[in-house]
């Protein structure tokens, strides 16, 4: 009996322990004015200048329900968010760069 409680309290440690561990948040790109965040399924947009910030959630849809072509979701002075069928085209306009973010890679 006691051995069975042991194992039980072991294994409740054990998970609890375990549970703690999930994504961290990665810092894709920073400048002056855009900080871009993912953590997970999760991206975020933090226009530093305007003080805003815009969050996406990556998630499967049916190919008739998906984007086809790129949109602009965010027009800023600072910013340009698109999004694309295969992820996000985001315009640095005070750095004059352009970051491609998708599901497995981040380009600049």
């Amino acid at each position: 009996m006691k051995n069975k409680i042991a194992f039980v309290l072991l294994l409740s440690m054990c998970l609890m322990l375990f549970a703690g561990c999930g994504n961290t948040p990665k810092t894709l790109y920073k400048s002056d004015s855009v900080e871009i965040v993912r953590e997970g399924n999760k991206t975020a947009v933090y226009d530093i200048l305007a003080d805003k910030e815009y969050n996406y959630i990556t998630k499967r849809v049916k190919r008739s329900e998906s984007v086809f072509e790129p949109y602009k979701s965010i027009d800023t002075d600072t910013i340009n968010i698109e999004t694309m069928p295969s992820g996000f085209r985001i315009y640095d306009k005070t750095a004059d760069k352009i970051i491609y973010i998708t599901k497995n890679k981040f380009t600049q």
